[in-house]
């Protein structure tokens, strides 16, 4: 009877363990949520933003599906700390990228590991997700007279242009907080250029539950858009299953042209 009651005790113990650590978790992610939706808001206060243009891309598979951002060549995970973001530019056409419509935000880096791939090696420190903030006088000098009209940038004067922002956005955008630490999934772009894949789809943190518990060694991460999680070695060996080599697609491309 006396073991009974023991065990009892103990289920209960733990089951009180489990709902407080859980509601910490919870509060922890909501407090962590809180930080980001509060810098963004002093981001806005800092900047003037003109307008916003919001991207209705198309994606071949759903993105928030961690294979689907896996699909494709030269895909890398990787552990980083963010130092720095800057204004967001258009990058040039490479090899594997050409989107003369979009630009993407430069994120200066610190490379803590290197997960699955060969090790990056970005051109300044720095890679990139899609979208951000222009400034108009560089935007312009993307555009030509008919959509400079159309966005009425033609009727704004020089200090206007240089102080004034054009914001791109998707449905999947995410901005990243200096000093913190994400894992994310990069492709090579070319010419040294590395880009986050699917925007926020492509972004993860160390679920914060794994932290606090250390129940297991296997580190859980946890998307940011989604807030759906996945082991990291179960991300890597994802990636290890879907590999694409550059080499073997161009090799089919040559082939179908010579048919």
């Amino acid at each position: 009877m006396r073991s009974k009651n023991k065990i009892v005790l103990f289920v209960i113990i733990m089951v009180l363990a489990i709902a407080i650590i859980s509601t910490f978790t919870i509060s922890f992610i909501m407090q962590k949520e809180n930080e980001v939706s509060i810098a963004s808001e002093q981001k806005d206060e800092e900047k003037q933003i003109y307008d916003t243009v919001i991207s209705s891309a198309s994606y071949s598979a759903d993105p928030t599906v961690p294979d689907n951002i896996l699909n494709g060549i030269n895909r890398h995970i990787v552990k980083i700390r963010v130092i720095s973001t800057g204004e967001a530019k258009f990058l040039p056409t490479t090899e594997f990228y050409h989107n003369p419509y979009n630009p993407c935000t430069p994120i200066e880096i610190e490379v803590l590991e290197n997960l699955y791939g060969e090790p990056i090696q970005p051109v300044d420190g720095k890679i990139y997700i899609s979208g951000g903030d222009i400034k108009l006088s560089n935007l312009i000098t993307t555009l030509d007279e008919v959509d400079t009209e159309r966005l009425g940038l033609n009727n704004l004067s020089e200090e206007e242009r240089n102080s004034q922002y054009m914001r791109y956005q998707t449905k999947y955008s995410y901005d990243v907080q200096p000093n913190n630490e994400y894992i994310v999934v990069v492709a090579e772009i070319g010419d040294g250029l590395y880009k986050i894949v699917d925007e926020g789809c492509g972004i993860f943190i160390n679920d914060s539950f794994e932290i606090m518990t250390k129940v297991s060694s296997e580190t859980i991460l946890r998307n940011v858009i989604t807030n759906n999680t996945i082991e990291q070695t179960q991300l890597v060996q994802k990636a290890i299953e879907k590999k694409v080599d550059a080499n073997t697609v161009k090799k089919l491309i040559n082939q179908n042209k010579e048919k």
